[in-house]
Formats: C-alpha cells, structure tokens, sequence
C-alpha cells in the first residue's frame, strides 16, 4: 500500500486484496479495506512474470453509509516500480439517487501484457452530491479483492 488504510476498516490489513475471501454486504465485517482520507494507491508483485489482459476490483457500494463509486481508477503495469505503463482507466458512473446497498466489480481490460509489476489508484468521491444527505463530506470507498486475468 503506498497510502494508509483508513484505521477503521483495515482489520487483516493489504492482504485482504488478495486473500481470496469474497466480501459480503456488511462493509463493518473485517472483509474489506476502507479509504476515505486517501486513495487507494497499492502495488502487486508477481515473482515470476505473468500476461495479464484484465483487472477486476471486487467493491461495495452503500451508499447511505457514504460509499461510493470511485471517480477515476487507474491501471498501470511494467516489469518493475520505475517501468510502468498506463494499461487501462476506468471512470465509473455516479449514482443520481440513493439505492439499496450493492457488491460490484469494476473491471478494466487492456492488450495482453507480460508484467511483474501492477500499480492501482482509485480515487473516492471528493464531496458527495447534493442529493445525499452528507452532501459535501468526503465519500468512501471498500474493495475486498483485486483479481487479476
């Protein structure tokens, strides 16, 4: 991870992106990794190198607990830290209005890539809308897996 965890929701810490323990909706339950002051900014090392053509990342979305989708992800890959590339980025959609709580996976495709290195940001909503009642707080967002194909 190159940004902290928010201390609150990082019970088994980085490893609960690659511990192959799916989430459920209780975002409280230990199964997820929570930002909220920082964006999600970590790295996957891979001791031999690997061809990858997609990334997944498992979330949920709650959002009367201020849980958004995230603004802006963004995929890079490369043999090492100081080599990488950008490999795809993904904007997802913004919620109009409150709904029930949901798991999503926000999936980014890119040309098939031999690689060792993968670096993800993902960045929380700034001030969430007008139309939730925590307008212009920070949002949140909870990732419980990252998968790599």
């Amino acid at each position: 991870m190159l940004q902290p965890i928010d201390s609150n929701y990082m019970k088994y810490g980085a490893k609960t992106l690659i511990d192959l323990v799916k989430g459920d909706n209780g975002f409280g339950s230990g199964k997820w990794l929570g930002f909220h002051k920082n964006k999600m900014d970590c790295y996957l090392f891979f001791k031999k190198p690997v061809v990858a053509a997609d990334i997944t990342l498992s979330a949920v979305v709650d959002i009367g607990s201020q849980i958004m989708p995230p603004v802006d992800i963004e995929v890079w890959g490369g043999p090492n830290p100081q080599n990488l590339k950008l490999l795809g980025h993904l904007t997802p959609e913004q919620p109009e209005k409150a709904v029930p709580n949901y798991l999503t996976g926000y999936d980014i495709s890119f040309r098939p890539v031999k690689l060792s290195c993968i670096r993800i940001t993902v960045t929380p909503v700034d001030k969430l809308p007008l139309w939730h009642p925590g307008k212009g707080k920070k949002g949140w967002i909870f990732f419980d897996e990252i998968f790599v194909n």
